[in-house]
C-alpha cells in the first residue's frame, strides 16, 4: 500500500519555511513502520494542486494526506482542487458551517479571536466538496475533510502546525494505523566489517533488491565501526524470517567483499 503528502504554501516553495508537516506526518508513520512513498512542496495554485491529486490517483497511491489551504483567504483553495480532481462540485455544507461557527464562538470566549461576530471570509472555510466526510479540527476553526476518489483516500488538514497535529493526531493517524496494519517498527543493528562507507551503501540496496520489505540505512558507530540498520516496512512485519535473511544476507555480501579485496 502507498501513501503520499503533499504540503501546499508560498512560504515553502519560496524556501521561507521549512515543511515541518511533512516531516512531522511522515516521521509519525514511518515510527509505526509505515513509510511515506512522496512528500511535494506545492504553491497555492488551482491547477498544480489538482494535478498533483490526479498524479498521486493515477499511481493507486492509498492515503493521500494535504496540509495546508483551508483557511478564508483567497489563497485557500485546497478544496476546490480536491474537488475538480475528484470530478465534484463544491457545496456549502451546514454540518460545516455548524463546526466553523461554534468553533469560532468558543475561540472568541477564550479571547482567542478579536471579531465578536464570525466574517464572511469564514464562511468559506465551510464549502467542501461533494462527498466530503467532515473532520472537527480540535484547535483551530477550519475543519479537514476526508474523501474518497477511486482507491484513493485523501485527508486535507490545516496548515498551521499545532491544528495539524491535534486533527492528525486524533482523527487521521488512529485511521492510518488500521487501514496499513500498522504497529511497532521492526529494527534490526548490526555493526558492519567494513569501512567504506559508499560500499556498504551499495550492499544494502543489493539486499533492498531481494528483500523489498527491507530498508537498510546506514549509521556512524563509535570509532572506525558503521553501523547497519534493518528496518521492516508494514508488509515485512508479517514475514519475521525475512528480517534474519536480510541480515545474513548482508553478511554473506561482506565476506564476499573482503575476500575479493585480500585476494
Amino acid at each position: 500500500m502507498r501513501i503520499e503528502i503533499i504540503s501546499i504554501g508560498k512560504e515553502l516553495v519560496a524556501g521561507r519555511a521549512r515543511d515541518t508537516n511533512g516531516s512531522y506526518i511522515a516521521e509519525k508513520l514511518f515510527g509505526a513502520g509505515i513509510r511515506v512513498g512522496r512528500i511535494t512542496l506545492v504553491d497555492e495554485c488551482v491547477g498544480d494542486i489538482t494535478s498533483l491529486i490526479r498524479e498521486a490517483m493515477q499511481r493507486g497511491t492509498h492515503v493521500l494526506i494535504s496540509s495546508g489551504g483551508l483557511g478564508p483567504t483567497p489563497g485557500d483553495v485546497t478544496f476546490t482542487a480536491v474537488a475538480e480532481a475528484a470530478g465534484v462540485g463544491l457545496v456549502s455544507d451546514p454540518a460545516a458551517l455548524r463546526l466553523v461557527t461554534e468553533r469560532y464562538d468558543d475561540l472568541l470566549k477564550k479571547g482567542r479571536v478579536p471579531i465578536p461576530h464570525l466574517p464572511p471570509g469564514r464562511v468559506k472555510m465551510a464549502t467542501v466538496p461533494s462527498g466530503a466526510e467532515l473532520l472537527q479540527n480540535p484547535v483551530g476553526i477550519a475543519p479537514g475533510i476526508k474523501m474518497r476518489a477511486g482507491v484513493t483516500t485523501i485527508y486535507c488538514l490545516p496548515g498551521e502546525p499545532a491544528e495539524l497535529k491535534g486533527l492528525f493526531e486524533e482523527t487521521v493517524y488512529p485511521e492510518v494505523l488500521l487501514l496499513f496494519g500498522g504497529g511497532a517498527v521492526v529494527v534490526d543493528r548490526i555493526k558492519s566489517q567494513l569501512k567504506d562507507e559508499s560500499v556498504i551503501y551499495r550492499l544494502g540496496k543489493m539486499v533492498e533488491k531481494r528483500f523489498p520489505f527491507i530498508y537498510v540505512k546506514i549509521r556512524p558507530g563509535k570509532g572506525d565501526k558503521i553501523a547497519v540498520e534493518f528496518i521492516a516496512s508494514e508488509e515485512g512485519r508479517g514475514e519475521p524470517l525475512q528480517m534474519d535473511r536480510a541480515v545474513r544476507y548482508f553478511q554473506e555480501l561482506e565476506v564476499e567483499r573482503k575476500e575479493r579485496r585480500n585476494g
